[in-house]
């Protein structure tokens, strides 16, 4: 009878919901046209249009990832359609449309020192794009108030001397998508007055050069992020009323470009990355690509909208704010909060008996000392037991003990042998993980600066009496 009762407890008390990938989070202004940047563990969001009668905004909503903590700064003229990057100690917001005309002002705030100073773009413009390596800062193309003269001007701040200097795209154009891989930056797409393009200019920071490429479809107002080596360049408008779902893919690592496709056309996507995921959201759809898997998800995005805002810090995307359609008439202060701790590999895992692989998920806090940190499993075969595992190292072990699924862990190796789950009718279990006593013989805190991974074993029936193992996470705490 005690047995019955203990079976029945693991099964019904431990295994308890996991933390949502998925959170929201506000702005303390509803707005669409504003523009992000991350120092450190900080998103900055800046500037914006608020509302049916399209006020400018100053206000600078500061969110640190870290401390779940909202701080506001203000811009020294408010204005949208302005552009932001952070290099070395400095985040920048360039350009944009204010109540006077379209300016040239580039507030810049210091994170060492915390003051905020202003520069001046060597042209005025909004619609402009930025993005920007470990060491410059790169503000590009836009067109003028009128939308009568489109601009080549490329403004690149050094962030070591603080100077700047000037160089200039192939062709002038604006609403290009930007994003940076090692050294280099890219622009893509664009709008050329009534047309689009499928122009590339790549700018490499380490040697000043140049050099050009096209995407496979023109068009302006595409998305682009990084994972890894490569970029991804998303959705966008072809035309006035007709957008698209390609995905370019440029593989800086090789030099090549190749295609793939979001689950449906969007107009004006935001992207971010994080854990080695693309995510994508615009209109009412969030695709995420999974560069371990090398497979898209989709979901909703709710509520549905445009012209947001989308910071990438190390452990979370944040998409903020936001316009219900192209008019912007109606504005958003919800920030959509996509968080995932480490890298994950050895994925996908051996299927197991439901047909698909089971995947491991960190979430929480990656401070060391904050403790709080939770390690979850899903896709597993329902009403099964099994338990997390962690090691300081990686190593690849098929088919360990008898299991259809492989090892990715080497010795010494700690088990959550305390903390047994039972996956339920959910097919997936999760567990606090206590950072200061990782169970290891004898047990282990984890320090800042540390790189730990963490799979997870399970029984399963496949189809008869056997085990497997998720694919495994990488971690490294601060």
């Amino acid at each position: 009878m005690s047995r019955i009762i203990i079976l029945a407890a693991l099964a019904a008390g431990l295994a308890g919901p996991a933390r949502a990938q998925w959170s929201v989070e506000q702005l303390s202004v509803a707005r669409s046209h504003l523009a992000a940047a991350v120092i450190g563990d900080r998103a900055f969001f800046g500037g914006g249009r608020s509302g049916a009668g399209g006020a400018h905004l100053a206000t600078v909503d500061i969110y640190d990832t870290l401390a779940e903590a909202w701080t506001t700064a203000n811009l020294s003229v408010a204005r949208d359609s302005l552009a932001a990057a952070a290099t070395g100690d400095y985040v920048l917001f360039a350009g944009g449309g204010a109540a006077s005309g379209v300016v040239a002002t580039v507030d810049l705030y210091n994170a060492t020192t915390d003051a905020w100073t202003t520069a001046t773009l060597s042209a005025p413009r909004w619609y402009l794009s930025g993005a920007a390596t470990e060491t410059h800062a790169l503000f590009a193309g836009g067109i003028n108030s009128s939308g009568s003269a489109q601009y080549a001007t490329v403004d690149i701040f050094e962030s070591q001397s603080a100077t700047w200097s000037t160089q200039n795209l192939s062709i002038p154009r604006y609403r290009m998508a930007a994003a940076t891989v090692g050294t280099k930056v890219l622009f893509a797409g664009g709008n050329t007055g009534a047309l689009r393009t499928t122009r590339v200019d790549i700018y490499d920071t380490a040697t000043g050069t140049w050099s050009t490429a096209e995407l496979s479809v023109a068009r302006g107002d595409a998305a682009a992020t990084t994972v890894g080596t490569r970029v991804f360049i998303g959705g966008g408008r072809t035309a006035d009323t007709m957008s698209t779902a390609v995905v370019d893919v440029y593989d800086d690592a090789t030099g090549t470009w190749s295609t793939t496709s979001l689950s449906a056309n969007q107009s004006r996507p935001g992207a971010g990355s994080v854990a080695g995921k693309a995510i994508f959201a615009g209109s009412s759809t969030v695709d995420v690509y999974d560069a371990a898997t090398d497979t898209w998800s989709s979901r909703a995005f709710v509520p549905r909208r445009l012209y947001t805002g989308v910071a990438s810090t190390p452990v979370a995307v944040l998409f903020a704010g936001g316009a219900l359609n192209s008019t912007a008439t109606t504005t958003h202060d919800t920030v959509d909060v996509y968080t995932e701790l480490g890298a994950r590999y050895c994925a996908p895992a051996v299927p197991n008996s439901t047909g698909a692989p089971a995947r491991i998920l960190a979430t929480g806090s990656p401070l060391a000392a904050a403790n709080d940190f939770e390690l979850q499993a899903d896709t597993l075969p329902p009403m099964q037991f099994g338990f997390f595992l962690c090691s300081r190292q990686r190593d690849i072990l098929a088919m360990p003990g008898g299991s259809q699924g492989v090892l990715c862990l080497a010795l010494p190796i700690g088990r959550f042998n305390a903390q047994i789950q039972n996956s339920g009718a959910g097919g997936t279990f999760a567990i606090p993980v206590d950072t200061s006593a990782l169970p290891l013989f004898p047990v282990v805190a984890v320090q800042p600066g540390e790189t730990w991974d963490f799979q997870a074993w399970y029984r399963d029936v496949n189809p008869g009496a056997t085990s497997n193992f998720t694919d495994a996470v990488e971690v490294t705490f601060r």
